[in-house]
């Protein structure tokens, strides 16, 4: 008996302690910024509208859908599919590769997330900060 109680409440406790309070972002403007050992990347702006986020890189304006993976992870589809003739063997490989955010907290208007290449590797993290909507 006392054996079946451990069990229930490892179990309670297990759940309660590993429970995220996640979402992936919703509608509206969001500014990007970059954790302190990611800073040398280039923050951007970018806007979510049903299900698709546009940023403007260059003079170019890239448009991506968003993949709903779970409550806390997504990953982005670019709508148009790239050219892979020019592309060397590394940058096909790379290409293979199915990124995707893992939303690790989410207070008010600010979404800390993690850009995972899988669960153990990290490309980079930081906040996404909406600043309208």
């Amino acid at each position: 008996m006392k054996q079946i109680l451990f069990i229930i409440l490892s179990f309670i406790c297990t759940t309660i302690i590993c429970a995220q309070e996640c979402s992936i972002p919703v509608d509206g403007k969001y500014r990007t910024e970059y954790d302190e050992r990611f800073k040398m990347n280039r923050p951007f702006d970018f806007e979510i509208k049903d299900g698709q986020l546009f940023f403007l890189r260059d003079v170019v304006m890239e448009q991506y859908e968003i993949k709903q993976l779970s409550e806390c992870w997504f990953s982005l589809e670019p709508k148009e599919k790239i050219d892979e003739t020019t592309l060397s063997e590394l940058q096909k490989l790379l290409m293979k590769q199915k990124p995707f955010y893992d939303i690790i907290k989410v207070e008010g208007n600010v979404y800390t997330f993690v850009l995972r290449v899988d669960m153990h590797i990290i490309r980079h993290s930081g906040k996404f900060i909406r600043i309208a909507d």
